[in-house]
């Protein structure tokens, strides 16, 4: 009994030996193909490539595609290319262009009316007279003034139709210049205007005018350096129309 029951262990242990033996060879084959690389159940076809991953470069040597857009961008003239540059070099080059003011128009301009003359003389008038060496009745005075200094030699009035005439002859120390400006500085306060008037030879004269009054002077000079001169006076009683 006892050399059967040894037999049947031995037996079962010579099985589970060999069923040991079988799953190690298994387990040796299946790390055999995880070494080479080839996982089971998976396609080495199945591989991504770096062609196919989004990111990655064209390699060198294979045709390039240029984007649509790019071509379009270049050739359109209406593009970034063709825009024209803003800043100083652009308004150096761009004409300038002056604006011409327009003119304003306007109504006629009226200019204010000038206010009438005075009359520098009134009625009654003087009769005729005339004077030696000094100034006669009724010459008008307060418009015609005599140099100081004036050697009177004549004076005379007369008068017709509100018209009073006045002459006078004298000698005065001064120059034909200075008798002259005395005058015009004693007239032209009063509204006279002054011209030089045509005169004999070796002579100078002026003429005086307001309105329809008048006033001439004529000057020569003296053997002695003196000015001599005559004077001729026409003032109305009533202004210029």
């Amino acid at each position: 009994m006892l050399m059967k029951r040894l037999a049947l262990v031995g037996a079962g242990v010579a099985i589970v030996l060999a069923g040991g033996a079988l799953v190690l060879d298994g387990l040796s084959n299946g790390s055999a193909d995880v070494v080479a690389g080839a996982k089971p159940g998976v396609s080495a076809e199945a591989s991504p490539t770096a062609s196919s991953v989004p990111g990655t470069s064209t390699p060198s040597g294979s045709p390039t595609s240029t984007p649509r857009g790019s071509d379009e961008a270049a050739s359109s003239p209406t593009g970034p290319a063709a825009t024209t540059p803003a800043g100083p070099q652009a308004d150096a080059a761009a004409p300038r262009v002056l604006e011409v003011p327009q003119p304003v128009s306007s109504g006629p301009v009226s200019l204010p009316a000038p206010e009438p003359l005075k009359a520098l003389v009134s009625s009654p008038l003087p009769d005729v007279a005339v004077s030696q060496g000094k100034i006669v009745d009724g010459f008008p005075t307060d418009v015609v003034v005599l140099p100081v200094g004036t050697t009177v030699i004549t004076t005379g009035v007369a008068s017709s139709d509100g018209v009073l005439q006045a002459t006078a002859d004298g000698i005065v120390a001064v120059t034909p210049e200075q008798l002259l400006a005395h005058f015009q500085q004693s007239l032209l306060p009063l509204g006279f205007v002054s011209t030089t008037a045509p005169s004999g030879q070796e002579q100078q004269a002026l003429a005086l005018t307001r309105g329809n009054d008048s006033v001439n002077v004529t000057t020569s000079v003296t053997g002695t350096g003196s000015t001599r001169f005559t004077l001729l006076a026409n003032l109305h009683t009533e202004p210029e129309a």
